[in-house]
């Protein structure tokens, strides 16, 4: 078969044509929130257990993504002019709350504020009529995720006898590590997130800690050189929970908070 360059052409614009119908497919399956379901309301008092962000679509120059990347819910430019696309990535349901802040407050007999509330089931996505707003959700689904500066290289780990010790590894156990009575614990499990394990005080105190990396390999050749360990120390507030990267932890914590 002679292929030609009107045969080229016919090819190319085929394949634009069929990239549309499945863009617009795509876009028509996004639900978009309408103006009745916007409201306008005295300043809206925000408890302390929610987390907040603030996105721009023409000044923002990434996406805001509020816990742990690619376990969160994600503000970013929608397909259309004047819109933003919210996508929650985390497998629970979560609350939201949303000022529109290019939108002037009314004058009544108060200041009345363009709001939204809500929440978002797994998965789902939705965009709205907004281009610059304060994004905030209930830190009961925020899941912070513990920074690579907060590790710290240590020559040596010195524990005095009134820490007890706990030792998991991702993989290989499927209740987690639990020290402490049954609901009122701290407890090491698998996240959601690859390479990464789920820290949780279920207990009503704060705890201290102290976390050593088993996986972190630093033993020099020479053995009059100090081996160096990779460690996270602090203290958990209670019901906080964090993640962190790392598969297999040996985990210190204070007897005397049992």
């Amino acid at each position: 078969m002679k292929i030609t360059g009107t045969t080229i052409i016919n090819i190319l614009f085929s394949l634009s044509a069929i990239c549309a119908v499945e863009l617009a497919s795509s876009s028509r399956d996004i639900p978009h929130v309408h103006e009745e379901d916007w409201h306008f309301t005295s300043y809206p008092y925000f408890a302390k257990n929610f987390h907040a962000g603030e996105f721009d679509r023409e000044l923002s120059e990434k996406d805001l993504v509020i816990g742990p990347e690619g376990f969160a819910l994600v503000v970013s430019k929608g397909a259309k002019p004047g819109t933003l696309l919210i996508s929650n990535h985390s497998t629970q349901k979560v609350e939201y709350k949303i000022e529109d802040l290019n939108v002037p407050p009314k004058e009544n007999e108060r200041l009345l504020y363009r709001c939204m509330y809500g929440k978002m089931e797994p998965n789902q996505k939705q965009t709205i009529d907004a281009t610059h707003i304060l994004f905030r959700i209930n830190r009961e689904h925020y899941i912070p995720h513990v920074p690579e500066e907060k590790w710290h290289l240590a020559t040596f780990i010195y524990l005095p006898n009134s820490f007890k010790a706990g030792e998991y590894r991702r993989g290989y156990g499927a209740n987690g590590l639990v020290m402490g009575t049954e609901g009122s614990a701290l407890v090491v499990s698998e996240s959601a997130e690859p390479n990464t394990l789920l820290i949780s005080n279920h207990s009503t105190r704060k705890v201290v800690y102290l976390i050593q990396d088993l996986n972190y390999e630093n033993r020099p050749q020479d053995k009059s050189k100090l081996r160096w360990y990779r460690c996270l120390e602090g203290s958990i507030e209670p019901n906080e929970k964090w993640t962190i990267s790392a598969t297999g932890i040996s985990l210190h914590i204070q007897n005397e908070r049992w």
